[in-house]
């Protein structure tokens, strides 16, 4: 089986399970961050932590997901053991470039890890695709 992630903007969660790719079907489905119904954005281990809207994910070459949190203007990061923190973002809406911890972003929406290793953000309500360079 394969491992498969599901993000639900609509009731603040990430799903985990497994999915058989010679049947096609799911199986395990669960919860795995977040808290069902319950937006914000806290950070936490899996069922501790709060997620508003999350949005588009990837995987880094670690395993960790990096994940677009639209209503808290943020990219979170969730480690393979179910670890969510912020990756970047104030949290509050704009249009900052800079340092991760000083960024902004106004509803992103989408993550991508480029063939540069960078993230590329889609900052869907600043109507821009943004960078993150490698380190």
């Amino acid at each position: 089986g394969t491992t498969v992630y599901m993000s639900s903007q609509e009731k603040d969660v990430i799903y985990k399970g497994d999915y058989d790719m010679s049947t096609g079907e799911f199986s395990n489905l669960h919860v795995w961050v977040g808290q069902y119904e319950k937006a914000g954005f806290t950070e936490g281990q899996r069922n501790e932590a709060k997620l508003e809207e999350p949005c588009q994910m990837d995987l880094d070459e670690e395993g960790n997901i990096y994940v677009a949190v639209r209503k808290k203007h943020r990219i979170a990061k969730i480690t393979p053991d179910g670890m969510l923190t912020n990756y970047t973002g104030t949290g509050t809406s704009g249009t900052t470039d800079g340092p991760l911890d000083k960024a902004q972003f106004n509803h992103p929406e989408g993550v991508q890890f480029g063939p540069d290793g960078a993230l590329y953000i889609s900052d869907y309500w600043n109507h821009k695709i943004r960078k993150i360079e490698k380190d």
